[in-house]
């Protein structure tokens, strides 16, 4: 069983919730105790009094938070408010914000990668076709070589893309820890959408390489 010491009273915690109940960052751990409990410790704590509202669609409700803090006084410390949709907005913005980042990052390396693999192809064309016209000779058909070249590229185009949705999936199980909240939603749209361009970029550059590879060799005039 766990327990927790507090004013110098060892308690044993019966229950341990874990969804959200007062707006991020009001408290960094909160422990409900009976009335006699409370009575036997408060006085080695300094009191506050909390009042808490449930507001219905409450996401919605940052201007009317707004106004009740601009009729707080200014450097005053007998009143803090803690309201739950200025902070919803706050980390609505960054995560959008570090969405938008990593999809222009995760843009540019793929048009790099592709890039890449484009003058890669297109340099060995003449030598990996001389490589297949050999092995036609010794009774390789052309639907063997469309095969065994559609392989070729998808490896070099999807083990690279499984690799780093494996090392995604465990980055991600480690900043879920750190920002409290769930990215995987997020994740999943951008590995979805890279696979999406990269499903479409392998079979337009399957297309093109497979039709040069299959091309008849010029004949001298």
């Amino acid at each position: 069983e766990r327990t927790v010491s507090l004013g110098g009273t060892e308690l044993t915690v019966a229950q341990v919730v874990s969804r959200n109940i007062f707006p991020e960052g009001s408290f960094t751990s909160l422990f409900v105790v009976s009335d006699a409990t409370f009575r036997r410790i408060a006085p080695e704590f300094l009191a506050f009094r909390y009042y808490g509202y449930r507001v219905p669609d409450w996401a919605r409700a940052a201007g009317v938070s707004e106004k009740i803090r601009d009729h707080i006084p200014e450097g005053q410390a007998q009143y803090i408010l803690r309201e739950s949709p200025s902070w919803y907005r706050l980390q609505r913005f960054t995560y959008r914000l570090i969405f938008f980042v990593c999809g222009f990052m995760s843009l540019v390396f793929f048009a790099a990668a592709g890039s890449f693999l484009y003058f890669r192809f297109y340099t060995d064309l003449q030598l990996e076709r001389a490589k297949f016209r050999a092995l036609q000779r010794i009774g390789l058909s052309d639907d063997e070589v469309r095969r065994t070249a559609s392989v070729q590229l998808g490896v070099l185009f999807f083990v690279p893309y499984v690799v780093a949705a494996v090392h995604t999936a465990f980055a991600l199980y480690t900043l879920q820890g750190f920002v409290g909240t769930s990215l995987t939603r997020y994740v999943i749209t951008v590995l979805a959408c890279a696979l999406a361009a990269q499903l479409l970029y392998f079979a337009v550059l399957r297309s093109r390489y497979l039709r040069g590879l299959l091309q008849a060799p010029a004949r001298a005039a």
